[in-house]
């Protein structure tokens, strides 16, 4: 039996409500990194302004809203929506078991966070891994999966 059956919904309407979490957990993430970033006293746009830094062409590493900043919030975006429909794709049998479907959403969340700061954005974008907040960061992407991770609630 699907869990979709077992949820209640059509098939499609589940990787559709984990897509709209994941940028909404995306959203809820980045507001966590502007407000880090304040409280550190680097602006309300300086992790936005480093993903950014990589898709614009100037100072990403900067604390006032520009471009930059809508390419890096656009990106983060993307990217948490992407980590929501991978965590439905191998959390699909633990939709009945909403905290272990939680567990698994953090887990990749914090995997991605490491393999992305020490793949993927250290040759596309050295500076978000040069000046990137450590705990802060850490903490961001641990909201992220979260979030996520409330995919079985959502679709009750």
């Amino acid at each position: 039996m699907p869990a979709s059956a077992v949820l209640g919904r059509p098939a499609f309407r589940v990787p559709l409500t984990a897509v709209a979490l994941g940028a909404l957990s995306g959203l809820i993430a980045l507001s966590y990194h502007a407000l880090d970033g304040a409280l550190r006293g680097d602006g309300l746009w300086s992790y936005m302004n480093l993903m950014g830094g990589a898709f614009v062409q100037g100072s990403a590493v900067s604390n006032r809203l520009s471009m930059a900043t809508a390419a890096g919030a656009a990106a983060f975006t993307v990217t948490a929506t992407a980590l929501s429909a991978a965590t439905l794709a191998v959390g699909w049998p633990l939709l009945r078991r909403p905290k272990l479907y939680r567990i698994v959403a953090v887990a990749l969340s914090l995997m991605w966070y490491y393999f992305s700061f020490r793949f993927f954005w250290s040759s596309l974008n050295p500076a978000l891994v040069l000046h990137q907040p450590f705990p802060g960061t850490l903490v961001g992407y641990g909201i992220l999966g979260l979030c996520i991770g409330l995919l079985p609630k959502a679709c009750e």
